[in-house]
């Protein structure tokens, strides 16, 4: 454990375990939350040039007790933590007297030994991750009834769209969007999951720069009332789905309009998300950090 700091760990069940629990498991001097980055770099005569940057696999390394409560069950809770890790991939949770974030992870390695003389367990782990620290941003547009006067979207959808300034933080289906990513270098942009809700025929959104489109997503498709359209860039779960009220889902990747750039990114810093023919959405993209 780090002065401020917590550290807890989901399971893909959504199980919890309290890695500062000083009743069953306790951790204590965690490496592995910088960032390793690997320099694409060729020699131009005397000189070098970087064509771009890799970040490279990092791991978090942990010491853990296990026994330190009084009813020292450290066998116990040992093997209560290896059921736990039964069920990957698991969800890191690193929160702070500021901020909380998250991060991807699986095991690389677990430790076993014996008790020492203390009674207690001290026993390493190492957690692979498989995603930056993030936190989640979500936002939702629910059309309200035109107002004479109200900004709108106007499009012939053979030009670029005017965007007002009116019509920012979710009114016609506008967003304003601000990336505080930072990736240094090694990313282009933030995955997003979008929810469209049905009724609505042929949905799509847009990101733009003013008025320049940079990316666009959008299906040929009928989402029917109380369906739901989830499109998602997040390269852990990458999908296109559309989920019946039942809760029934089939994949609709045939019916996405290839002529987009398909799979949106929300990029650092400022820009706008527009959603077009939507009766209802949301989305949720991941705010990232390589190191904290």
């Amino acid at each position: 454990m780090i002065f401020g700091t917590n550290l807890k760990i989901y399971n893909a069940k959504n199980d919890l375990v309290d890695l500062d629990d000083l009743e069953s498991i306790f951790s204590v001097s965690p490496e592995g939350f910088g960032a390793a980055i690997e320099n694409n770099i060729f020699n131009a005569g005397a000189s070098f040039k970087s064509s771009g940057v890799d970040m490279k696999a990092s791991s978090l390394k942990l010491n853990l007790y296990f026994g330190l409560g009084d009813d020292k069950s450290e066998m116990v809770e040992y093997r209560k933590f290896v059921e736990f890790l039964n069920y990957p991939p698991y969800r890191l949770v690193y929160t702070t007297d500021s901020y909380e974030l998250m991060r991807g992870c699986v095991l690389s390695e677990l430790t076993k030994s014996d008790i020492n003389s203390n009674l207690v367990l001290l026993e390493q782990m190492t957690l692979d991750f498989t995603t930056p620290f993030y936190k989640e941003i979500s936002e939702t547009y629910t059309p309200e009834t035109d107002v004479e006067g109200d900004g709108k979207i106007y499009s012939n959808y053979y030009v670029t769209p005017y965007v007002y300034e009116s019509d920012y933080n979710g009114k016609s289906g506008v967003f304003s969007v601000f990336n505080n990513s930072k990736y240094i270098g090694t990313a282009k942009g933030s995955p997003v999951e979008v929810t469209v809700h049905g009724p609505c025929v042929n949905p799509y959104w847009e990101i733009l720069d003013g008025s320049k489109i940079l990316q666009s997503d959008g299906f040929l498709i009928t989402v029917p009332e109380g369906y739901r359209l989830v499109v998602s860039s997040i390269v852990q779960n990458q999908r296109a789905k559309l989920i019946a009220p039942d809760g029934t889902t089939s994949d609709v990747y045939q019916q996405q309009d290839l002529s987009r750039s398909n799979f949106i990114m929300i990029p650092e810093g400022y820009s706008t998300l527009a959603f077009h023919n939507v009766s209802k959405a949301t989305f949720k993209y991941r705010e990232e950090y390589i190191t904290v």
